[in-house]
């Protein structure tokens, strides 16, 4: 079964900077270029600007 949710890269950074810390928000903007992970099948990862690894 598949679930899919929007997923919004800054609304997801807001949250890290607000429940983890500031640091680690933006070591992951910059690691990711901004994206976030999406979705996922088996390895393959989709971010969620498109791009997959």
């Amino acid at each position: 079964m598949t679930e899919t949710h929007a997923v919004d890269a800054k609304e997801t950074f807001r949250r890290v900077r607000r429940h983890f810390s500031p640091a680690l928000a933006v070591a992951g903007k910059f690691t990711g270029q901004g994206a976030v992970e999406a979705s996922a099948e088996g390895c393959r990862v989709t971010l969620s600007d498109g791009r997959t690894t």
